[in-house]
């Protein structure tokens, strides 16, 4: 079995980690981290320099994050052949040629979960590679952190209390 994830940032890699260690998968399962360096648009002349440095700075962290969790996967799957890649790309394109060429059997990606309207001007890419993905996808989305005392108060004041199951 082939399993690509797709890393983005070291939040959501955690949670896409813990989903994979905590999943039983085939004895020949082979992994495939990728992270995707998004080219930055609308450079000036007078801001390249400036926009190289960020670019490599995107670049070394991409590499950072693939490597950690290839570390991790490496720890829990000690006989799992384990790729790791950082490709330049628009991160949705990237992540459905990978799958496409490597032909990979699940794509494991992370989702932010953000709310409309940042959904809809920013995009989604876990939308995107669920829709065009070759092959079955798994969103992970990160478990929200434990509100405080005084955010809940918020919460409850905004919204009447859901029901406890």
């Amino acid at each position: 079995m082939k399993i690509l994830i797709a890393v983005e940032h070291e939040r959501l890699a955690q949670a896409q980690v813990e989903f994979i260690t905590n999943h039983t998968w085939p004895k020949d399962v082979s992994f495939h981290i990728l992270h995707a360096v998004e080219p930055l648009e609308g450079v000036s002349p007078d801001s390249e320099h400036l926009m190289e440095e960020i670019c490599e700075s995107n670049r070394k962290y991409g590499k950072q994050l693939v490597n950690d969790v290839a570390l991790k996967l490496r720890k829990a799957f000690d006989k799992a052949i384990i790729l790791e890649s950082l490709e330049s790309g628009f991160a949705e394109e990237v992540i459905l040629d990978t799958a496409e060429k490597w032909q990979a059997d699940l794509i494991v990606v992370g989702a932010h979960g953000r709310k409309e309207p940042a959904h809809s001007l920013l995009g989604s890419v876990s939308s995107d590679v669920l829709t065009y993905a070759c092959c079955t996808v798994v969103v992970i989305k990160p478990a929200r952190n434990k509100p405080t005392a005084v955010s809940e108060t918020k919460k409850s004041a905004s919204r009447p209390a859901k029901p406890v199951c």
